[in-house]
């Protein structure tokens, strides 16, 4: 993407003209970047227009470029409420690689209301392998140490995602033996 084309769009997401930023999140599609994506989750939280609300997760939805996964990771860290659970969303829909933020995940899982925990297990069980094993002990060290405090239904979410964590432990350890 041109220096100058970026410059615009990111001027565009950071005014306060509501044609220009829904013109700039159209043109994303095709120069879009982490700069742009960061500058789209700044617009997000400040933001209470609907119609660039939309505009701005259906665009995230479709982001595939692996250099924003770090953008959504940090992002879903620094919001609350609705705006966090959308961006957890956009996670999964993205379908970008997060297994290196899988305790990012499972802090929201903790910390979180039932419907968002539930969209943070839906990334996690999302992930391919291979998985690092200190990222999986160290989030089901995690997850145990939290679980009782938690209502019925999120504990039960919680001992699903103890489950899911343990087998991709197995799974890495099965193909780790099997290679040798």
């Amino acid at each position: 993407m041109s220096k100058k084309i970026k410059t615009q769009l990111l001027t565009a997401l950071q005014g306060t003209d509501k044609d220009l930023q829904l013109k700039a999140i159209a043109d994303a599609y095709d120069y879009g970047d982490a700069a742009i994506v960061k500058a789209l989750f700044e617009l997000l939280k400040t933001t209470t227009d609907e119609e660039i609300l939309d505009a701005s997760f259906e665009f995230l939805f479709q982001v595939k470029d692996p250099l924003c996964a770090p953008v959504y990771a940090e992002y879903m860290l620094l919001t609350k409420g609705e705006l966090r659970k959308e961006i957890i969303a956009a996670c999964w829909q993205s379908g970008m690689d997060f297994k290196n933020y899988i305790p990012h995940f499972v802090t929201m899982a903790i910390v979180t209301d039932f419907e968002t925990a539930f969209e943070a297990i839906t990334v996690i069980e999302n992930q391919e392998p291979p998985f690092d094993n200190a990222i999986l002990t160290g989030s089901i060290a995690a997850i145990e140490k939290e679980v009782a405090k938690q209502t019925n239904d999120k504990q039960a979410l919680l001992q699903s995602l103890i489950v899911t964590l343990k087998n991709f432990k197995l799974s890495a350890f099965t193909a780790e033996f099997s290679e040798n």
